[in-house]
């Protein structure tokens, strides 16, 4: 649960609970005896006349009506404005299409001089095939990073750093082949 429903449900529940004791503390008023006052047996005097229950249940303010207002349920409270587009992210975007261009650079060089080949079977081998498959993945990468950046998630550069790391691989692996 949110932090809003959590105070939604805490302000419902203390409304329920006051109005509970509200309604037993009237009915256990309303039956108790009339018991002598202390000060009026010490002196003597004539008890006086017994408060009138339903008088004062008369006078008292009605609770307000049950709506989604009392409670301020109609609108969640809004989030504050987060800049998505920080230097952060700006640096994590640049990270991701450049180590993507890299990897895929250095996978066309050392496939055309016969050095090395394509370990992922699902990837197509010409140069316009690999951007084709890449370029929209990071697309999706950073919308996803963005839009949980923008909800201040804290996990935001996750799913970026996991792309960096597989293209830091695959940069890794194929740099020894540059100069043969």
């Amino acid at each position: 649960m949110g932090a809003v429903m959590v105070i939604r449900f805490v302000k419902l529940f203390l409304l329920l609970l006051s109005a509970g004791a509200t309604c037993a503390f009237a009915q256990i008023a309303s039956h108790l005896p009339n018991a002598p006052s202390m000060v009026t047996a010490d002196l003597g005097a004539a008890t006086p006349e017994p408060p009138n229950v339903s008088r004062e249940m008369a006078a008292m303010t009605p609770l307000p009506p049950f709506t989604p207002a009392v409670l301020n349920l109609a609108q969640p409270a809004p989030r504050p404005k987060v800049n998505a587009t920080d230097k952060r992210f700006v640096a994590l975007g640049a990270a991701v299409f450049g180590l993507t261009a890299m990897d895929l650079e250095f996978t066309q060089y050392c496939l055309h001089a016969g050095t090395c080949r394509e370990l992922n079977p699902l990837l197509p081998h010409s140069r316009l095939g690999m951007y084709a498959v890449n370029v929209p993945i990071n697309v999706a990468v950073m919308y996803f990073a963005h839009h949980r950046h923008a909800a201040a998630k804290a996990d935001w550069w996750v799913a970026p750093a996991a792309d960096i790391g597989s293209h830091m691989i695959g940069v890794g692996s194929n740099i020894r082949f540059l100069g043969k």
